[in-house]
């Protein structure tokens, strides 16, 4: 039985010139491979800045399309603790201090399968495109088996 409420606080991006601080956002769900973080901090970088301000390397222009995939919730560099795990995983535990790559890798390209996920060609980040909540949630999914998440001691 899980303790994770209906409804999370969360800032999402809708468009480059519409970020909402969203007070009942919908949780995600945990399911059997996956691990809920409850966010207790997440960094604001330059990307998120860029980001924010409408730069055209995520949200696109005439010249190149958009890399972001909006709504979306950003912030890569995010900790926090395990707030509830799925019924196949066993290396972490409710409770957890955990802090997750910011890669998401595909696990198919060429550098995913002989082991460099970080220079993975059409990688993922959270926080950026919608299939991975970043840090500016009250909770967000990793994928066990996509991200390599590390126990902090």
């Amino acid at each position: 039985m899980s303790n994770i409420p209906k409804t999370m606080k969360a800032l999402v991006a809708y468009s480059k010139d519409d970020y909402r601080l969203e007070l009942d956002y919908p949780t995600p769900q945990c399911g059997p491979d996956d691990i809920i973080i409850k966010t207790e901090a997440c960094g604001v970088c330059a990307g998120d800045v860029k980001c924010s301000h409408g730069a055209a390397m995520f949200w696109g222009d005439e010249l190149q399309p958009s890399w972001v995939k909006a709504p979306f919730i950003p912030g890569h560099e995010f900790f926090g603790r395990v707030a509830e795990v799925g019924e196949n995983v066993k290396d972490y535990k409710v409770g957890d201090r955990i802090i997750a790559d910011q890669i998401v890798p595909c696990g198919e390209c060429r550098f995913c399968k002989t082991g460099h996920y970080w220079m993975c060609q059409p990688h993922n980040i959270f926080g950026f495109q919608n299939a991975n909540n970043g840090g500016m949630a009250a909770l967000n999914m990793p994928l066990i088996e996509l991200v390599l998440a590390m126990k902090i001691l």
